[in-house]
């Protein structure tokens, strides 16, 4: 399974349309949304998107597309892991990354778009802080992996600067797998 994420700020459906990558048919799948409350002073909110696409054939490249009636995303790429024996997966691995002078952040985008990598596991200490200027930073940093998320599972924990509101800005952002409250997987 994969788990689409994305936020707006007005109230819309959740849609994705997705399929096996150079083929015309697309699936649609409906999903939830829960409106996020940042705890600063200005309560910056906006609603979080969430859609399940199951039943993935592994090895495979996927497009998809995520919105509504009221607009849509970029033709995005994403391809499922191999499940043979002969196989271990190429991730990238780090943490500490704000979303000013991050300067592993380009290469990142782009070696994600060249497919190198099967998963990016980001452990932790997020935008330095994502709750900052009403929650403001943390919609500047995920815009800014937005073009690694989009095409790699991108896998977290939380880390220590994650903590203000009971770490509601990474929880609300975030989708683990599991029973960890979205903390890590």
């Amino acid at each position: 399974d994969i788990v689409v994420t994305w936020s707006t700020f007005d109230p819309t459906e959740s849609i994705v349309e997705y399929g096996d990558h150079g083929k015309d048919e697309l699936k649609e799948v409906k999903g939830n949304s829960t409106l996020f409350v940042d705890g600063g002073a200005g309560k910056h909110s906006q609603y979080i998107h969430r859609v399940v696409l199951t039943d993935l054939n592994p090895d495979t490249h996927y497009t998809y597309v995520c919105g509504s009636e009221k607009g849509w995303s970029p033709v995005f790429l994403f391809k499922t892991p191999r499940t043979d024996t002969n196989w271990s997966p190429s991730i990238a691995l780090f943490g500490d990354m704000g979303n000013e002078n991050a300067q592993s952040l380009s290469y990142l985008q782009r070696e994600a778009e060249q497919d190198m990598y099967d998963a990016v596991i980001h452990v932790g200490d997020f935008a330095y802080d994502m709750n900052s200027e009403n929650a403001l930073i943390g919609d500047e940093f995920m815009n800014q992996i937005q073009e690694i998320a989009a095409y790699v599972p991108y896998m977290v924990c939380v880390g220590n600067h994650e903590e203000k509101y009971n770490f509601s800005n990474y929880r609300s952002r975030f989708n683990m797998p599991g029973d960890s409250e979205n903390m890590w997987y």
